[in-house]
């Protein structure tokens, strides 16, 4: 599933969700693009493809569809209470 999301400040975001069994088969970027392609046909120069860094297949993807990294953001989850 691909789609182009409204944001509150910014230029939409595409939005992509892939079945495990559905990966490393070309559909996420095949479904990315189209999405990309209806935006331009819209008049929507400018989309953002927002992750994580440890979601290295989302990097990829975004890559693949011509997007370029700006920055790339840590999540650090706070220690279990199991840890102290």
């Amino acid at each position: 599933m691909c789609t182009l999301v409204p944001t509150c400040a910014g230029p939409p975001e595409v939005s992509v969700l892939a079945c495990p069994s559905s990966r490393g088969r070309g559909y996420a970027t095949a479904a990315e693009r189209a999405v990309l392609v209806d935006a331009a046909r819209h008049g929507i120069g400018t989309v953002q493809h927002r992750t994580i860094a440890q979601d290295h297949a989302s990097i990829s993807l975004a890559l693949r569809s011509g997007f370029r990294i700006l920055t790339l953001e840590h999540i650090v989850q706070p220690a279990s209470t199991t840890d102290r």
